[in-house]
């Protein structure tokens, strides 16, 4: 039995919503695809599983653009607010300048889909 990765599990279900929302929308091949990913979510690892997956799929041939998420988050133990990015992060703990609690961010493991860029089809 195989054991799936956290990463690939998150691919898996990221490219099952944007292949169902490619069909809603009769798109039959995409020249660019732009994902938000948490930093938690190495941007190597993601494009290694996406290169893999998306053969055969109107995603096959696309650029994938990755921006990474960055998000305001509150201390839960001291009150301060934050900007979070990467370089706030160890893996996912992020640990509060201010108080120096270390939190668990779920948002580190997010994926979003930014936007879809179909090739357009001129018809006659």
């Amino acid at each position: 039995m195989l054991c799936q990765t956290y990463e690939d599990a998150v691919v898996t279900d990221f490219l099952e919503n944007s292949l169902a929302q490619l069909a809603r929308e009769s798109i039959q091949r995409v020249k660019s695809i732009r994902i938000r990913r948490g930093a938690g979510l190495p941007e190597a690892t993601l494009r290694k599983i996406l290169d893999n997956k998306i053969v055969g799929t109107p995603l096959q041939g696309s650029e994938l653009i990755f921006e990474e998420l960055t998000f305001q988050y509150t201390c839960e133990t001291c009150g301060v607010s934050h900007i979070v990015t990467a370089d706030d992060l160890f893996g996912i703990l992020f640990i509060c300048s201010q108080c120096g609690w270390s939190h668990e961010i779920k948002e580190a493991r997010k994926l979003e889909l930014v936007e879809i860029t179909p090739y357009m089809t001129i018809g006659y």
